[in-house]
């Protein structure tokens, strides 16, 4: 089996790299770090969620119930607010 020669795409994978500033849209808002209650609220409704839907706790389910959580509420999900406190508070 031949191999080819990668070379010509290493080049091309370079000329796709953009520098941090292209990279940035107007939209791009400063948000200030998230406080230890925020953070500690987060814990809280991953917790409830792993528990409602009877998925084991570990860091791995955790962190992805966060980032469910965090990736719901920052795209305006309609009624996330909703199924927070649903989450939060119980069926």
């Amino acid at each position: 089996r031949r191999h080819r020669n990668r070379a010509p795409l290493t080049h091309k994978m370079n000329k796709m790299v953009t520098s941090e500033e292209q990279m940035k849209l107007t939209s791009t808002k400063k948000a200030e770090p998230p406080t230890w209650a925020q953070l500690k609220k987060l814990t809280q409704l991953a917790t409830k969620y792993l528990e409602n839907t009877k998925v084991t706790q570990t860091p791995e389910s955790m962190l992805l119930a966060a980032l469910m959580i965090v990736s719901m509420v920052s795209a305006g999900v309609p009624n996330s607010s909703e199924e927070t406190a649903t989450i939060e508070n119980g069926p």
